[in-house]
């Protein structure tokens, strides 16, 4: 009986710890807030970019604009409950993105702009925001 009440405490544990290592949401994977995703997004942009201090105050009042809408779209999927439809999906991100780098374009000079092309392909092809599982390249631009 010892025996049992032992395995059981055990199981129980590491069980308990399973779910506790995950953490809340899917797969303990958390969604940041608009505002910090907004604020790591300015920061590899202002790397990446060699922007300036003016040019860092607009560019963060842009993505947390958009930040802020994408966080609104994405409860709306999540509290409709039905299946998304991808294509739909895929479309509003789209023209959520092309709506952003036309007002980020306003603000970036002709190189910037050139450097911030590419910095989204790149982005792009190492699988940004296609899921953990889908990264093939450097994790949040790390060599």
């Amino acid at each position: 009986m010892k025996r049992f009440k032992t395995m059981a405490f055990t199981l129980l544990f590491v069980a308990g710890s399973v779910v506790y290592a995950q953490g809340p949401g899917q797969g303990g994977r958390q969604m940041r807030s608009a505002t910090d995703r907004a604020k790591a997004e300015t920061e590899q942009m202002t790397q990446t970019l060699a922007l300036d201090q003016a040019q860092v105050v607009k560019v963060q009042e842009i993505n947390l604009k958009f930040a802020k809408q994408d966080s609104v779209r994405f409860a709306e999927m999540r509290a409709g409950g039905q299946q998304m439809d991808r294509e739909k999906m895929m479309e509003t991100m789209r023209a959520t993105q092309e709506a952003k780098t036309k007002e980020l374009n306003e603000v970036l000079t002709d190189d910037q702009k050139a450097k911030y092309t590419k910095f989204q392909e790149e982005r792009r092809q190492r699988g940004f925001g296609g899921g953990q599982g889908n990264r093939q390249g450097p994790r949040n631009g790390q060599q």
